[in-house]
């Protein structure tokens, strides 16, 4: 029964308009700085071009030449990730088919559908148009190149360092071009993840208006910024980990003692909404 009702929420959300919003605005950003890579280095020379996936919207390492669409996308983020499926519960709530949902199934099922439904098309749109750009970059950028945007060379200590502060960096040295298709599928899963922890958000306290969704992610995300104030030495930026090639140093357990959190309070949020009558 569980099996059906996902496929049925995940057949419901990318049909939605926040979902295919999310994705052809990615989609547009993606292809927007693809376009600009290839105006901006056609007729470059194999050893003065750069690595085609440090070209990427998601390579932190592109700040270094021009950093607009990057901080685009750090600014647009908190917003989207939203979108795809945040409202779900919301929507069917002021519909009332969540209560002819569950009277169909019952309440553990309907709810869990959704939260697993709402993870796995969030992270689908968030993957799909970073994928895309990918694979047009490999087919239209030389392969064997190598450079970096911070303009040093390949051997000096202060690109190794650089490289060494790279999440996964063995992995990046053994295998770039997996290494980056690993670390999108990872950003869209960890967008997921948080784009769940909204939906789940919902089933605890009754939201009137769709604004407000956005208000508990933007500001969990922004107190990362911040958190280096009382944590001297520790990298809490949320940026920092998501964004590929990104050359500060990290702290792994603090990365994934955030997710594990964000996780517990899935679970536990969604058995507690499931297990409690809503009152309106």
């Amino acid at each position: 029964m569980l099996g059906k009702s996902v496929v049925t929420q995940i057949r419901l959300l990318v049909n939605q308009k926040g979902a295919i919003f999310t994705f052809y605005s990615l989609l547009a950003l993606c292809l927007m700085n693809f376009i600009n890579n290839v105006q901006a280095f056609q007729g470059y020379d194999l050893i003065e071009m750069y690595h085609p996936m440090k070209m990427l919207l998601l390579s932190y390492n592109r700040i270094y030449y021009n950093a607009d669409a990057t901080l685009f996308l750090i600014q647009l983020y908190p917003f989207l990730l939203v979108c795809p499926a945040g409202f779900s519960i919301l929507l069917e709530q002021q519909t009332k088919r969540e209560s002819l949902v569950i009277a169909r199934t019952n309440r553990t099922v309907f709810y869990f559908s959704k939260v697993i439904a709402s993870f796995i098309v969030t992270s689908m749109v968030f993957i799909l148009p970073f994928l895309v750009e990918m694979v047009l970059t490999c087919v239209s950028f030389p392969l064997g190149a190598s450079g970096d945007f911070m303009n040093m060379g390949n051997y000096s200590v202060e690109y190794i360092e650089s490289v060494h502060n790279y999440l996964f960096w063995p992995f990046f040295v053994k295998a770039p071009y997996l290494y980056v298709f690993f670390c999108i599928i990872l950003f869209g899963m960890v967008t997921g993840l948080l784009g769940t922890v909204v939906v789940v958000f919902t089933t605890l306290i009754n939201v009137k208006y769709k604004v407000l969704l956005f208000v508990p992610i933007y500001v969990l995300l922004n107190a990362t910024l911040y958190m280096e104030k009382f944590f001297p030495g520790l990298s809490t930026n949320w940026y920092n980990y998501l964004l590929i090639f990104h050359d500060e140093t990290k702290n792994l357990g603090y990365y994934l003692i955030s997710l594990l959190i964000c996780i517990l309070f899935i679970i536990y949020g969604t058995l507690y909404s499931s297990k409690k009558e809503r009152i309106r």
